[in-house]
């Protein structure tokens, strides 16, 4: 078993992000989302900016609960009285009709001619969210490191990145993670892997996907590791405090060692991904783990997880300590099935 320990050093980026606090709006179906509000003043409808869906105008009447950032409640605009609007009939007669927060008074010429101003519907959460379907990108990267100097000396770096590109009914993920390690001039670690993700939302929960992955790893002899898989999955929460989804489905696994030996194997897939800030953003717990079993040889079977507490240092930076646990039950002749690595990590969030 490896374990290892590293000391945080500086963040990788300066870019620019979106604050770790947001205003919120509460749905009358129970739903939220989280973001910014542009403007209150219109009596029918509500200016806001969502993480995940953009510039959005939501009709007052499809909200029942305003949060700014740091969770004050924001009285809602009472809907004024419903107004009658006149109509002058095509045969001269007037007609009456109740239409909120409306009034408008229509000649006979402009009825006959089809030009009659009528009320505009209020957009609900759902419809805005269609229209405005920008991609809201987020991420973190981390990097950490030691240096030892004396009766003995070491290196070590580690270095991962996660990015997402989303909107209402797609998400992209794409990143990766390295790590290195010399111990009295001798390498001791040496491996990477990168993957892209891309999920399609059916509804609000439910979606289907598709990754690939690649990975090396030095000293497990492994040359090369490549994962296409499919997959659906669901999306218990999506949220700026609390986000669960779990995915099953099937995967190619293609692997190429050292010694020349290459092994494919069709396996079942399964995957968790959580995470859930608590007391005002105070810390955060993640946890992260994915499973392949081959359908011919199940006891070769690949688990890896990733768990740990972020917290929160600076505007867009975060500390970070983690625990990195794999197994792989079929490893390579003389290495180890197992791999334990604890990591102190310094991060930028976006």
């Amino acid at each position: 078993m490896k374990t290892k320990s590293f000391l945080s050093l500086i963040p990788v980026l300066a870019l620019l992000g979106t604050p770790a606090h947001a205003d919120q709006v509460v749905f009358d179906n129970g739903d939220r989302l989280s973001g910014t509000i542009i403007s209150m003043r219109d009596a029918k409808t509500l200016y806001f900016r969502s993480n995940i869906a953009g510039d959005m105008r939501i009709g007052w009447d499809k909200v029942v609960e305003l949060y700014d950032a740091d969770l004050n409640m924001i009285s809602i605009p009472e809907a004024p009285p419903p107004v009658v609007n006149t109509l002058t009939g095509i045969n001269g007669t007037n007609e009456s009709q109740n239409v909120q927060t409306w009034t408008q008074t229509t000649t006979r010429a402009q009825a006959e001619s089809g030009e009659a101003i009528m009320p505009s519907p209020s957009i609900s959460a759902e419809t805005a969210e269609t229209e405005n379907a920008a991609f809201q990108w987020s991420g973190r990267t981390n990097l950490g490191g030691q240096l030892d100097d004396g009766n003995s000396e070491s290196k070590t770096v580690t270095f991962d990145a996660d990015i997402q590109a989303r909107n209402k009914k797609n998400r992209f993920k794409f990143g990766g993670k390295a790590n290195w390690e010399e111990d009295n001039g001798e390498e001791t670690e040496n491996d990477q892997m990168v993957f892209a993700s891309y999920d399609r939302f059916l509804n609000d929960k439910y979606f289907i996907g598709g990754k690939l992955q690649f990975e090396k790893d030095k000293f497990e002899d492994l040359d090369l590791r490549s994962r296409i898989g499919l997959y659906n999955g669901y999306q218990f929460f999506e949220r700026d405090d609390l986000n669960l989804q779990i995915k099953g489905g099937a995967e190619y696994i293609h692997e190429k060692f050292k010694n020349d030996n290459n092994e494919s194997d069709i396996a079942t897939s399964w995957g968790l991904d959580y995470d859930q800030k608590f007391f005002d953003n105070t810390f955060q717990l993640f946890h992260k783990h994915g499973l392949s079993v081959p359908v011919d040889a199940t006891d070769a079977f690949l688990f890896d997880s990733q768990s740990g507490v972020r917290v929160p240092v600076g505007k867009h930076l975060t500390g970070t300590a983690q625990i990195d646990f794999d197994w792989d039950n079929d490893p390579a002749e003389g290495v180890g099935e197992d791999d334990t690595s604890y990591s102190l990590k310094l991060g930028y969030e976006w």
